[in-house]
């Protein structure tokens, strides 16, 4: 039920631009909801356009590694990823948070 949560704060944000029929999401990848998730709790709620673009992780690893990150499993509600080179946890430099990047 999370992702109900998730798609009420981003249509809240949405409607302060005003009347709108479409929004544009950047999803990151290492977030612990999936597009089609995301994509269907929004039009429980609202009866918008809703373009989601994934966007692919980038981490930082004490072991100097800087790239995509290791996604090990990814669910409802969770994803377990490490740094593909050491298997430690990294620091998420993009593609972990949801953004709205365009209303209509």
């Amino acid at each position: 039920m999370h992702e109900i949560v998730i798609a009420e704060r981003i249509v809240k944000e949405a409607k302060k631009f005003g009347d709108i029929n479409e929004v544009s999401i950047v999803l990151g990848e290492l977030c612990n909801i999936t597009k089609d998730e995301l994509q269907g709790a929004i039009q429980t709620i609202v009866n918008w356009k809703i373009d989601i673009l994934v966007e692919e992780s980038k981490i930082e690893c004490s072991c100097d590694y800087s790239g995509k990150a290791n996604i090990i499993d990814k669910g409802h509600g969770y994803c377990i990823f490490n740094c593909p080179n050491c298997h430690k946890k990294p620091s998420v430099i993009k593609g972990g948070d949801i953004r709205i990047i365009g209303v209509k």
